[in-house]
């Protein structure tokens, strides 16, 4: 056995504590071990049973409410480990992860993978004599850990007279999210180097200081630092080569006023940014990063409340940007406008579009020739409750090379497109590169567009219609969709898809009759149901919806022959 999962066997719990010869054959070819929700106090990985794990590479421990400490002090000598992953998460009562006072015994220089998540008891994660050696350390990740003081505990043992090294030279991501009280890295005068680092995320870290905030007077190696709020990076050369950057405002505020000890950002192409600021503080935009990463690609501004953010005029930005979320920029009424804002300039060549959670937005466009979209390729919106449409017939003229549009959650959305007032003739609208559509949960949506214009949609086959309740026709004009295969109406992709008469339109009307019957039927009355009528007169598998059926009521129908015919008949079985 290379694999165990200890919540599946109960007598192993019964005696994890206790004698383990019987079994330590097989403990010792043991690669993976989980423990998830066991009742196992107060070690994980008692001492008895860590001589015997030579060759466990994987440890996930979840959900065990009794356990204090991962791994158990060990009397005998040094024990080499193997362990590459370790998981630990929701872990209430946990206090350490190595027992103190252990530090002769610490041998996981194997470790490449490091997962710690809501475990609100834990004030430190590593001890500093394991920290010194995680050669092989890849990805460290660490959040809502609420009462974490610091990554790398402090010595027990005297008293630190010059700064602490820690090499990680492996290290290519480090994660540190929702951990209000993390206070330092390491609690004494240290150095990092982690010359591999590619991607730093660190968000809701209000007392942990990123980078150096000002110069200090002989700045360089030997400068006296205040250990109390020593940074993370105190030489921002350690950033230089990072791929993917997430931070909150005040920490890009803080680089900002060092990046002119550095060249470019050319490895940067992933920049996330959150804006949540107290009331009385006005950010904005960190140009300065902005135009130091010539190749950056991806951007996302996350928690705005500013609108400055937005209306910032034109400054340098990277003309390769062609992926932008905006995640809740709760004052955002509209995208684009008629003043020359670095968005407008952004626009022309953005291939993605991501809004989500913005409840101001009442307009995705302000007006057809407010911004340009030419290059927009993917468009999604998810809970903007603001919208009653995302775009008009005209704007589709710019659209001309869209791929994918995905709609989510937005109550007040009636329609996809919707014609212009003025317009009397009807034309053809096109959308030659539009393969996806996907609508899910859009409580008021009635259809795609209410217009009369003949859509031309050449690409188009995969459509997702879910829990879309009104929606009865895609559009009340023609459809040419050659390419077009069906309707996905469930969340299951195995599913069977909906097509009916080859034709989008008549499927949608189908889906919204399925809907209907999906949501059970306890007292039929046709007569006064004619969508109820349509669906059994289509042959629709009834019979699985009618499980909660007590009465049928049929008058007047001198054609009827049968109630339940043959193949609806053998769905119920």
């Amino acid at each position: 056995m290379d694999k165990m999962s200890l919540s599946e066997h109960f007598e192993l719990q019964e005696a994890w504590y206790g004698d383990v010869d019987l079994k330590s054959s097989w403990f010792y070819s043991l690669k993976t071990l989980k423990l998830d929700n066991c009742d196992i106090e107060p070690y994980a990985v008692p001492s008895n049973i860590l001589p015997y794990l030579k060759s466990l590479k994987e440890l996930e421990v979840r959900d065990c409410n009794k356990v204090k400490v991962i791994f158990a002090k060990n009397d005998a000598k040094a024990i080499p480990s193997q362990l590459n992953n370790l998981t630990l998460a929701g872990l209430s009562e946990l206090e350490h992860v190595w027992e103190k006072n252990c530090r002769g015994n610490l041998r996981f220089q194997n470790l490449q993978q490091v997962l710690v998540t809501n475990c609100k008891g834990l004030k430190s994660l590593f001890p500093a004599a394991l920290a010194k050696n995680l050669k092989k350390l890849e990805n460290l990740e660490i959040g809502y850990c609420q009462n974490l003081l610091d990554i790398i505990g402090k010595e027990e043992v005297g008293v630190a007279d010059a700064a602490e090294k820690f090499l990680f030279p492996c290290l290519t991501s480090l994660k540190l999210y929702y951990l209000r009280e993390l206070t330092y890295f390491y609690p004494e005068i240290f150095n990092v180097e982690c010359r591999e680092l590619h991607e730093l995320l660190v968000l809701e870290c209000p007392n942990l200081e990123l980078f150096q905030t000002s110069f200090t007077e002989g700045e360089g190696e030997g400068s006296s630092i205040s250990i109390n709020r020593q940074p993370l990076f105190s030489d921002i050369k350690a950033i230089s080569f990072l791929e993917a950057l997430s931070i909150d405002w005040i920490h890009s505020s803080a680089l900002r006023s060092r990046l002119k000890l550095i060249e470019d950002l050319k490895s940067l192409k992933v920049i996330r940014i959150l804006f949540d600021v107290h009331d009385n503080e006005d950010p904005t935009l960190p140009f300065d990063i902005l135009g130091k990463a010539p190749n950056l690609l991806d951007m996302s501004i996350e928690w705005c409340k500013s609108l400055e953010v937005f209306h910032t005029p034109n400054s340098k930005i990277s003309e390769q940007l062609k992926i932008l979320t905006l995640y809740r920029a709760s004052e955002l009424k509209f995208i684009g406008s008629e003043n020359s804002s670095w968005l407008n300039i952004v626009w022309e060549k953005l291939h993605e579009l991501h809004v989500l959670n913005c409840p101001g937005l009442t307009k995705l466009f302000l007006t057809p020739s407010a911004v340009s979209f030419s290059y927009l390729k993917k468009l999604y919106i998810s809970e903007c409750h603001g919208l009653e449409y995302l775009f008009t017939s005209s704007v589709t003229k710019v659209l001309m090379h869209l791929e994918e549009i995905t709609v989510k959650e937005c109550q007040s959305i009636k329609e996809i497109m919707q014609m212009e007032q003025d317009k009397t003739i009807s034309q053809v609208v096109r959308f030659e590169r539009l393969y996806c559509i996907s609508l899910d949960a859009l409580s008021s949506l009635e259809c795609f567009y209410s217009g009369n214009d003949t859509f031309h949609l050449q690409s188009l086959t995969q459509v997702d219609i879910r829990q879309c309740p009104k929606m009865e026709v895609f559009s009340r004009g023609g459809i040419h969709a050659p390419s077009f295969r069906g309707i996905q109406a469930s969340s299951h992709s195995n599913d069977d898809l909906v097509f009916y008469n080859n034709d989008l339109n008549a499927s949608v009307r189908r889906v919204f009759l399925l809907q209907i019957l999906s949501e059970g039927v306890d007292n039929m009355n046709f007569s006064k149901h004619p969508e109820i009528q349509e669906a059994w007169n289509a042959g629709l598998a009834l019979a699985k919806n009618l499980k909660k059926l007590e009465k049928l009521k049929i008058e007047y129908c001198n054609e009827l022959r049968e109630i339940v015919g043959k193949e609806v008949d053998a769905a119920t079985d």
